[in-house]
């Protein structure tokens, strides 16, 4: 039965994150993890899962713009989770240049998400650009499971393109402000 199905009986689309949050945290009290899922586990629950609620709620027919908030919220925490492993981690082991690195990889990821969803508040559309979130995840994926540690190119790589996708973005927005491209109701003045 694929998994979807299972979610479907088992869960409504805004609980499967709350789910995954609590199975795990049952399986660090329990010590259940090991040392290799710790540092797996959040990559893979993110490919897994994250997609999964939108397919049970779609299936469902219970699909709501307070579910694609809500969803769209709960990716960014998922986001956030996994750099600030990557902060810690590079704190504990004094790597303090690869804290700084992500931490801007982590600023730029945020802001990709922020310049569209601000856009979007004045313009009909902004999906220009290249580093949405699945690009970050595959990204993020490959630096974890790519021998030889390749996760500080990694975050280079979405540090820059991500900051050159906000770029891109504000460029945009301006372009179709200035036309007068803007969803109704919104003055401009020049």
């Amino acid at each position: 039965m694929p998994e979807a199905c299972v979610a479907q009986r088992a869960f409504s689309a805004n609980q499967i994150p709350w789910q995954l949050l609590r199975q795990r945290s049952e399986a660090e009290a329990s010590g259940c993890s090991t040392r290799l899922s710790e540092r797996w586990q959040p990559q893979e629950s993110i490919r897994t899962f994250s997609p999964l609620d939108g397919q049970v709620a779609r299936r469902q027919n219970r699909v709501t713009a307070f579910g694609a908030f809500y969803d769209s919220t709960l990716d960014r925490y998922a986001d956030m989770a996994l750099y600030m492993g990557l902060l810690v981690y590079y704190s504990v082991n004094g790597r303090t240049a690869y804290v700084v690195l992500s931490a801007v990889a982590t600023a730029g990821s945020v802001m990709v998400s922020y310049t569209r969803a601000r856009a979007e508040s004045l313009i009909p559309q902004c999906k220009v650009g290249f580093m949405e979130r699945p690009e970050r995840l595959v990204l993020l994926i490959i630096g974890g499971l790519w021998p030889g540690n390749r996760m500080p190119q990694v975050l280079w790589v979405i540090a820059v393109v991500s900051t050159i996708t906000v770029i891109h973005r504000i460029m945009y927005t301006w372009q179709e402000t200035r036309a007068g491209r803007t969803l109704p109701g919104i003055k401009l003045s020049m």
